[in-house]
């Protein structure tokens, strides 16, 4: 059945909540970059603009309409491997 193997997240909040908390682990900012690409195509953020002259490299600002708040995160694109790392870290902690 294509609905049972569907992947079912976490409620949006808690999505938010853990987005909040990556922001202070440096060592997880690529994970941070993923999970804000994730809430941008569940639409909980929109992408605003890409500053790409930024101090610390590439950065995306998003905007949470439920918060109404602004988020800068910057671009840490994670390689092969640790992209899949990433990808059953946050399956493990934020799937339902």
């Amino acid at each position: 059945d294509r609905q049972a193997a569907r992947k079912r997240w976490a409620p949006n909040d808690v999505l938010l909540q853990f987005f909040d908390e990556l922001a202070d682990q440096p060592d997880k900012q690529d994970m941070r970059y993923v999970l804000a690409l994730l809430l941008v195509r569940r639409r909980v953020m929109r992408l605003e603009e890409e500053q790409h002259d930024a101090p610390s490299g590439e950065v995306l600002v998003l905007h949470c309409p439920r918060r109404d708040a602004n988020y800068e995160v910057p671009v840490v694109m994670p390689d092969p491997a640790r992209a899949e790392v990433i990808q059953e870290e946050l399956a493990r902690l934020l799937e339902k």
